[in-house]
């Protein structure tokens, strides 16, 4: 029975199924299954025989399974690489203003209100009393001569004298110069030399007399009054006034 199988079509398509599982590994798999199925075939017919009885190949009928088109495995397509994402930059705090400080405002003071014044009670004027008038002075005082009564001596005089100048030259003889008191007529005289003059005077009791105690005695001299600055009757003389006109 062996020998009339056909070993060259079986050994063909064994070697055939080898070629094809270089490239198919499931043919492998089915090519083993067909060897694996043959081996038992010839344990099962050959075997119990003893070698005595042949098994006509034709007896054998060879079932060629299909070989099974590998199934195309899906080409594996390339995991995308992720996208690195950019790092963010930190967004930069803005720099935080100082608050300003509201400006404080014055405390306005209050305005004080004004003391009322007391009325001032009206203080009683005293009553005025009369202002004595002054004896009124004669309008023309004279000089008045010294006078003896009862045989009594007369009063001694008072001699006034001095240098008199002029421009600062001596003033010339009979240049006339007046004794006043108190700005008022006295006794008048020419000198007898140049730059220099002297009156004699008396002192009166008589309040009505122009030379009376307590006048100031000055010299007139050219219209100008010169003042000695002393008083009639303060002393027993001389009285030295020196003039000078400029």
């Amino acid at each position: 029975m062996l020998e009339s199988m056909n070993f060259e079509t079986l050994l063909r398509n064994i070697e055939r199924s080898f070629r094809d599982s270089a490239t198919r590994p499931w043919t492998l798999v089915a090519t083993v299954l067909i060897a694996a199925a043959l081996v038992l075939l010839i344990l099962i017919f050959v075997l119990p025989n003893n070698g005595n009885e042949t098994v006509p190949v034709s007896a054998v009928e060879t079932t060629t399974e299909p070989t099974p088109e590998p199934t195309p495995e899906p080409t594996p397509e390339p995991t995308p690489e992720p996208t690195p994402e950019p790092t963010p930059e930190p967004t930069p705090e803005p720099t935080p203003e100082p608050t300003p400080e509201p400006t404080p405002e014055p405390t306005p003071e209050p305005t004080p209100e004004p003391t009322p014044e007391p009325t001032p009670e009206p203080t009683p004027e005293p009553t005025p009393e009369p202002t004595p008038e002054p004896t009124p002075e004669p309008a023309t005082l004279i000089y008045c001569p010294a006078v003896t009564t009862g045989g009594a001596p007369p009063t001694p005089p008072i001699t006034v004298l001095g240098r008199l100048t002029i421009a600062g030259v001596a003033a010339p003889v009979g240049t006339l110069v007046e004794l006043r008191f108190d700005g008022k007529n006295g006794l008048s005289t020419l000198t007898t030399s140049a730059g220099g003059y002297r009156i004699d005077f008396v002192i009166s009791g008589n309040q009505e007399c122009s030379n009376r105690s307590g006048t100031t005695i000055s010299a007139l001299v050219n219209g100008q009054d010169f003042s000695s600055g002393q008083q009639a009757g303060t002393g027993p003389g001389p009285i030295v006034h020196h003039v000078v006109i400029q």
